[in-house]
């Protein structure tokens, strides 16, 4: 903490009682000093918990207010970091001619920095949808100018383009998977994987693959982040999409929003009292029945 120093005792040598008076003197010293260190910490702490906050309130703000009301169509979506800031986000965007672009985004890592990356990501991803909305261009166009920003990170992405009109979606995913379509009549789950590598991995990567689903009455289509699959318990189990895919067929005839928020409630069950690893983030797009 710091070193007192008495020299030169004008009427001769220290005696006991001058070091005790020291000792006392040294030891308030010390005290003040520590006090005054903790505090300004305290400042700093208190500080940065306000730039966190504010941080995640702009974070939290150019997420949908509320899902859109579509024809024929429910959808729900949710976010929840890991950290006051996290890597994840959604997005739902009118497109001109009725149709919807849906996006799900995931940054590697969470916190402050990921958060930033995501962001880019976002707005890269919303002003390339204002020129003609072609997914194979989109993704290699923000893919492009990632590559040339990350310098080792990198992005997961899916996007897709909803046609309420025709009940098909055309999709493309940089890395984001697995993915889970529900086909009701069947009972059965497809697992989709991911069309093209990561954004910001690699410059003039190929994202020419899409593909299309058609939406028959019931069924749904789960986009989410690796927070809700590798969730894991305290004995390190993971949550695994085998009990995602079994959990979301016990509530198949739930509304979109309902099963999502079971879902995510599920898993924080599943994890109890510990910290979340990773942010959720997740959509969830079901074609109604009636």
């Amino acid at each position: 903490v710091g070193v007192l120093q008495i020299l030169n005792k004008r009427t001769g040598p220290f005696g006991e009682s001058d070091e005790t008076l020291a000792e006392t003197l040294a030891a308030q010293a010390g005290v003040s000093r520590q006090r005054a260190r903790l505090m300004e910490h305290y400042r700093e702490k208190l500080q940065m918990e306000q730039a966190m906050e504010i941080a995640r309130e702009i974070q939290q703000g150019l997420l949908p207010k509320e899902s859109p009301a579509i024809p024929d169509f429910e959808l729900a979506g949710m976010s929840e970091p890991a950290d006051h800031t996290g890597g994840d986000t959604y997005d739902f965007i009118p497109l001109p001619n009725g149709e919807w672009l849906l996006v799900v985004a995931d940054a590697s890592g969470h916190g402050i920095g990921p958060a930033l990356v995501v962001a880019q990501t976002r707005a890269m991803l919303r002003a390339s949808s204002f020129n003609g909305c072609q997914l194979t261009h989109m993704l290699e166009t923000v893919n492009n100018l990632l590559a040339r920003d990350l310098h080792g990170r990198f992005v997961t992405c899916f996007v897709g383009i909803l046609s309420p009109e025709s009940h098909t979606i055309t999709y493309a995913s940089a890395g984001h998977g697995p993915m889970l379509f529900y086909r009701y009549a069947k009972d059965t789950f497809d697992r989709i994987i991911a069309t093209g590598i990561p954004l910001g991995m690699l410059e003039d990567a190929d994202y020419a693959e899409t593909i299309t689903h058609v939406f028959e009455p019931g069924d749904f289509l789960a986009i989410t982040t690796d927070g809700f699959f590798e969730a894991a318990c305290p004995e390190g189990d993971m949550y695994g999409v085998e009990r995602m895919v079994e959990f979301m067929r016990a509530r198949r005839e739930s509304p979109a929003e309902t099963m999502l928020t079971a879902l995510h409630d599920e898993i924080t069950g599943f994890i109890g009292d510990q910290d979340a690893q990773d942010d959720r983030t997740g959509i969830l797009l079901r074609r109604m029945r009636v």
